[in-house]
């Protein structure tokens, strides 16, 4: 699915009400998670949903974590009616920068939702509990530069051949390596 139709997906499911409670983006860094959920709460608010319904939340800068404030403070904003309209939004970016605090505290807050909150997550690596990633609905989100043969591999096999590499031992790796550069 591109990620023109995941966002239309994700928007239209927020305004007739049938997205799920918690919604779980995930894939390779860079692949685009970020700004799909950028783009959904854009493409809200321009429908009438108003900023102060939507709480985005991001590791700070040069921090290592997401803190276990921020957690909190997304649940209390969860807790509360919304005040124009009848949905809230929590963006938690950085998921996989979550403490064990942080997922339980995470975790609360999506088994005992508020009818009207929406919690869209955004992880790289899906380091996150599983009791949490039962609980989400799970779309993974796929760089749609990784389709294009820039590298002139052929995708059923030489990319196979490559992912099995990757996973072997250093010296299987550089024989590899050594094998494209000679060829």
């Amino acid at each position: 699915m591109s990620k023109t139709a995941l966002t239309q997906e994700l928007v239209s499911g927020l305004a007739n009400g049938t997205l799920p409670q918690t919604v779980l983006l995930y894939g390779p860094h860079g692949s685009g998670q970020q700004h799909i959920v950028e783009q959904v709460i854009t493409d809200t608010l321009s429908q009438g949903m108003h900023s102060p319904d939507c709480l985005i939340i991001r590791r700070p800068e040069g921090k290592t974590r997401v803190s276990l404030a921020q957690v909190h403070e997304a649940r209390d904003f969860l807790s509360r009616s919304p005040m124009v309209g009848d949905t809230k939004i929590v963006a938690l970016f950085d998921t996989d920068f979550l403490g064990v605090e942080g997922q339980n505290a995470l975790l609360k807050a999506i088994e005992e939702p508020h009818a009207s909150s929406r919690i869209l997550l955004v992880s790289s690596y899906r380091r996150l509990l599983p009791t949490i990633l039962s609980r989400c609905y799970q779309r993974e989100v796929i760089a749609e530069d990784w389709k294009r043969s820039d590298l002139d591999l052929d995708w059923n096999g030489e990319m196979l051949r490559y992912l099995e590499v990757i996973t072997s031992p250093i010296h299987v790796r550089m024989d590899y390596i050594t094998e494209i550069l000679e060829a």
